[in-house]
């Protein structure tokens, strides 16, 4: 097995189980490459280095109870981050194994826009902006320009870029998926984006990939899923809001109430009429007419198709 396979293991360990001394490491090492045997000091530290020139931390060792331990020097706070890091070495490493196998792989989606990932941060770490001819699919435009990257966020299997653009410098950042992004290059220019807010300023009590606009005030959102969508909501939130309130039966059937906090918008209503019939909103009332108006309009759409179908034969 190649050493970087060895790294993400290691990383993987430490940030999963927290501190590990040098033997427990190498034996679950051994365990999952007997024919490697075991590791030798010299070479563990050789390995130690490599995880951290791969993921810029640093393993702490720690002299009273002989124990490594990782700091991701700041980034504890985005344990996504962290997980998808670790995936995508976990995908390079097994690269080889899945195009022998491919027969045995099924539907894998992709993430768009990751050939331009790299140019971007590149961008955002030089202090550069990019240009790029951009595809609107709402307004049907193709448009370059130059854009200011400020932060980079991933929905739904796409990569987008929080930007600025240069002929409207001082107006609230938009949203860039990517995917649309063509013929892009960097910019001899260095620029400063005017948005001096984080990430977390922007995206603040929103859903999905629609920022906060100023004035919008984010709601208390109560739910009701049944006991399989429960589950479902426990073991992957669907909002970093989510709290747990109550599970009751009713009707001999168990429910449980979740609790959101955030501005209501088209991408969480969308999440909404993806969930069907396994949740209802309980409150506030604005939200359950706005979900009760979309399923309204789905309803007369698909019953003017059967009363077409109905007709024509």
């Amino acid at each position: 097995m190649t050493k970087t396979e060895k790294c993400i293991s290691i990383a993987r360990m430490l940030n999963n189980r927290g501190p590990m001394t040098r033997k427990e490491i190498c034996r679950e090492l051994l365990k999952r490459w007997p024919e490697d045997g075991m590791l030798s000091r010299s070479t563990f530290m050789r390995y130690k280095e490599q995880v951290e020139e791969l993921f810029l931390c640093e393993v702490r060792f720690n002299f009273v109870d002989k124990t490594y331990s990782i700091d991701w020097q700041g980034l504890n706070d985005d344990t996504n981050l962290i997980h998808y890091l670790l995936a995508m070495y976990d995908i390079r490493s097994s690269a080889s194994m899945m195009m022998k196998h491919k027969d045995c792989i099924h539907h894998v989606d992709y993430v768009t826009g990751t050939d331009s990932l790299h140019l971007i941060l590149r961008a955002i770490d030089e202090r550069r902006g990019i240009e790029a001819a951009y595809t609107s699919f709402r307004q049907n435009t193709l448009k370059r320009r130059i854009y200011i990257p400020i932060f980079l966020t991933i929905w739904e299997g796409r990569w987008y870029c929080i930007a600025e653009v240069t002929t409207h410098l001082g107006q609230r950042p938009c949203v860039y998926a990517l995917e649309r992004m063509a013929d892009i290059r960097i910019t001899d220019e260095h620029y400063t984006p005017s948005y001096t807010g984080t990430h977390d300023d922007y995206f603040r009590d929103t859903y999905g990939i629609q920022g906060g606009n100023e004035g919008d005030q984010a709601e208390t959102i109560v739910i009701r899923a049944n006991k399989v969508q429960s589950d479902y909501l426990r073991a992957k939130p669907m909002h970093v809001s989510q709290r747990e309130m109550d599970t009751c039966e009713e009707g001999g059937e168990l429910f449980t109430y979740f609790r959101y906090r955030l501005v209501p918008c088209y991408n969480f209503y969308q999440q909404l009429m993806w969930l069907r019939e396994s949740i209802e909103v309980v409150s506030p009332q604005s939200v359950r007419d706005e979900l009760a108006e979309m399923a309204r309009k789905v309803l007369e759409k698909y019953m003017e198709i059967d009363v077409k179908g109905k007709r024509e034969t």
